[in-house]
């Protein structure tokens, strides 16, 4: 009886652990898979904005092709122009931000959503002196 109740016990702290594990704003809430076999994709953008105090905009397309050897290729419209990036990526301590190095300057992007097919992204920064934040939702093929 009493080994019984102890396994009880075990097994809902290890429940509420999982359950309560949430490290993204949008989920997911539970995951077998890690963070970096989920943000390893093709993402193509479904939503992309950028919000400032001047006003916002939006842009047609952006894709991001995150590679298991740690390098990215970004490539998108931003105001009109066309743009791409080659460099590397990586997470922070915790995986909650998203590192991307475009030869020496880092960007920093919170991760508000990672699943295995979609992926949202948020970063606040300073936009020729302007606070800016740029959000973008990716969906994953």
């Amino acid at each position: 009886m009493k080994r019984s109740t102890i396994f009880r016990i075990a097994v809902f702290s290890l429940l509420m652990i999982l359950v309560s594990c949430n490290k993204y704003e949008q989920g997911p809430k539970f995951t077998l898979l890690t963070a970096k076999m989920r943000v390893i994709n093709n993402w193509n953008s479904s939503s992309y904005s950028v919000n400032s105090t001047v006003g916002s905009l939006t842009t047609d397309h952006m894709s991001l092709s995150i590679k298991r050897d740690g390098s990215y290729i970004a490539e998108g419209t931003h105001l009109g122009f066309n743009d791409s990036s080659i460099g590397t990526w990586e997470f922070d301590l915790d995986k909650t931000h998203l590192l991307l190095d475009y030869n020496g300057d880092i960007t920093k992007w919170k991760i508000t959503r990672l699943k295995n097919k979609s992926m949202n992204l948020v970063r606040i920064h300073d936009l020729l002196g302007v606070e800016t934040t740029t959000a973008i939702n990716f969906e994953g093929g």
